[in-house]
């Protein structure tokens, strides 16, 4: 199982991505597996995420979920800031991923395999939980 995720090349990048599917490139966008995209911010950023620590690390992911959090908490969600701030999001999980040496694609597709992991149904037809 593949997962994909987009990425917006910016003038001057030198990444060498290959298009698996035309169909799924909006524009400029080029598709990516989650572990292209780990390796990608691994290769930009693990000098300063392995000087910086796991702490700190994760003390700016959740900076980025508090920015996200006070989107969604908006009277009109900003799409393309929601969007820029899921992007960061993903971004310091897998700075993080990287200084744990743990592998999120792997790790994606073992916790969800495709179906749901409790009634192996998909979609899934567990009984809905009220919050």
């Amino acid at each position: 199982m593949a997962f994909l995720i987009g990425y917006s090349p910016r003038e001057g990048d030198s990444i060498d991505l290959v298009l698996r599917n035309k169909q799924l490139s909006v524009e400029n966008r080029v598709c990516m597996k989650i572990s292209e995209f780990q390796d990608l911010i691994k290769d930009l950023y693990f000098k300063q995420d392995l000087n910086r620590g796991i702490n700190a690390t994760f003390i700016w992911l959740i900076e980025e979920i508090g920015e996200f959090a006070h989107i969604l908490r908006s009277k009109e969600i900003d799409i393309k800031n929601a969007s820029e701030e899921l992007a960061d999001i993903i971004a310091w999980t897998s700075s993080l991923a990287n200084l744990l040496e743990i592998d999120l694609e792997f790790a994606l597709s073992k916790k969800y395999p495709g179906k749901c992991i409790k009634c192996n149904s998909k979609p899934c037809i567990c009984e809905k939980e009220l919050f």
